[in-house]
């Protein structure tokens, strides 16, 4: 299916035009609808759990990205799941995207006109992001960029219409296509440092780069250490016990050990809330049982935290 186009007219005289889609307005067409299937696949949502809810992500990004169905189950999908506080980081959205396999039913046109699977897939995770950090940020949050300030309106039809201002796609001619930049959508967005480390089509390199390396240690070191508290003659974690502060771990380490910070981020990941405190002595257990002693793991001191600066 084609998306809608339109044509700017620059100084330089050359035409570019620019593609999008809009998930929203395609769950509002399927509820008109009332396809039998749309029903059938779309109901329910608010009554699964969190891991199925992961796994439907991780299954309909692995579609074909049609209009009629995979679009507007993802959005409904990912609306539930920011309902619930999780991040895009965290829904189990696949950081690679690719293409479905091409089929009789699915002539996927290379045409200029017309979006690829991979572009579909990878504005998709874009739109989750805003729509992420819209239920985060509005109504208070300025933009740098005064053309995208809707995105953070209090009337979530009318952000809408900003994201997708945002989330625009130039053709160049040639068959060249892209989006700006991550890093320019950032910065033209005014986001916080901290809620970019939730993002997924839009988190920037130095915030991947961030998450990578605390998954990276998680792995290789911290991990095998609370592993091993599972063979110690008293009192020894459990395996669920040692998931569970892994999750600890995953906030602690992105919040570079600020108790407030990695309560937020457990949210994040988890979709329950923790006091300050319980994260202070979650943290002090942690450190202590696994000796611990990077800058993550010293113990709190009175400092300005990440949140929203």
């Amino acid at each position: 299916m084609q998306v809608g186009t339109k044509t700017h007219l620059f100084n330089s005289g050359k035409a570019m035009v620019y593609q999008s889609f809009n998930p929203h307005e395609q769950v509002k067409i399927q509820t008109v609808k009332m396809h039998p299937r749309w029903l059938e696949i779309s109901q329910g949502l608010d009554t699964k759990s969190l891991d199925d809810l992961k796994k439907l992500n991780a299954h309909w990004f692995g579609e074909v990205m049609g209009f009629e169905f995979t679009v507007p189950m993802l959005w409904q999908i990912n609306r539930e799941l920011s309902s619930r506080g999780i991040a895009p980081g965290w829904r189990g959205i696949p950081r690679f995207v690719n293409p479905a396999p091409l089929t009789p039913e699915n002539p996927l046109s290379r045409g200029v006109n017309r979006l690829g699977e991979v572009a579909k897939k990878n504005l998709m995770k874009r739109w989750i992001d805003l729509e992420w950090m819209w239920c985060q940020l509005r109504p208070s949050h300025v933009t740098k960029l005064k053309l995208w300030q809707g995105a953070f309106a209090e009337d979530f039809d009318r952000a809408v219409v900003a994201f997708a201002k945002v989330n625009v796609i130039w053709s160049h001619g040639g068959g060249k296509m892209g989006s700006k930049p991550a890093h320019q959508v950032i910065d033209g967005l005014s986001v916080p440092k901290m809620i970019r480390l939730g993002l997924t089509g839009l988190i920037n390199r130095d915030s991947g780069e961030r998450v990578r390396n605390m998954q990276k240690r998680l792995k290789t070191r911290i991990r095998p250490l609370l592993e091993a508290e599972m063979n110690r003659p008293a009192y020894p974690l459990t395996a669920v016990e040692v998931e569970r502060r892994l999750l600890y771990c995953q906030a602690i380490e992105l919040a570079v050990g600020s108790p407030t910070d990695a309560a937020v981020i457990f949210r994040w990941i988890t979709g329950e809330s923790v006091t300050r405190q319980s994260m202070h002595e979650m943290k002090s257990k942690i450190a202590a049982q696994c000796k611990l002693t990077t800058k993550a793991w010293k113990p709190s001191a009175r400092k300005p935290t990440l949140t929203y600066t």
